[in-house]
């Protein structure tokens, strides 16, 4: 049972939060997803939680099938927020920084070089370049 190190007062019910999850995997009109994650005891105002189930839901398609695209569009959305923009000069010196990286470890260590130079890229740049990878990491879960 768990306490009041989660932030409540009561102990956690697992029957309730068994009950919470089913009711949310079955789609049940009217569930409240404040339900749920106050029964695993953590407290979320309702806004910050409507907002997550939109991500949620626009990342599943129908029937509960994952929607790759929506959920590419999200990545890059986020990793937007407070991004900037590589300049020239930057780009350049970061590449530099990689070429003399590249030197070191190949005068020390028995790792084979780079078949390409190594991407310099924004956040954006990374989250649509990695999304594949994640994906993949992601599918059997």
């Amino acid at each position: 049972m768990a306490s009041d190190q989660e932030g409540r007062d009561e102990p956690f019910d697992e029957d309730e939060m068994r009950e919470a999850f089913r009711r949310f995997l079955q789609g049940e009109e009217g569930f409240d997803p404040a339900e749920l994650l106050n029964a695993a005891g953590i407290n979320i105002k309702s806004d910050d939680i409507q907002k997550m189930m939109a991500h949620l839901t626009s990342a599943m398609g129908p029937g509960g099938i994952h929607n790759s695209a929506a959920a590419k569009d999200h990545a890059v959305g986020v990793a937007k927020e407070g991004s900037q923009s590589l300049d020239p000069a930057t780009a350049q010196a970061l590449a530099q920084a990689a070429g003399v990286g590249t030197l070191w470890l190949s005068e020390i260590t028995e790792i084979a070089e780079l078949p390409e130079a190594p991407l310099i890229a924004t956040r954006v740049d990374w989250a649509r370049k990695s999304f594949p990878v994640w994906e993949d990491i992601a599918r059997p879960v």
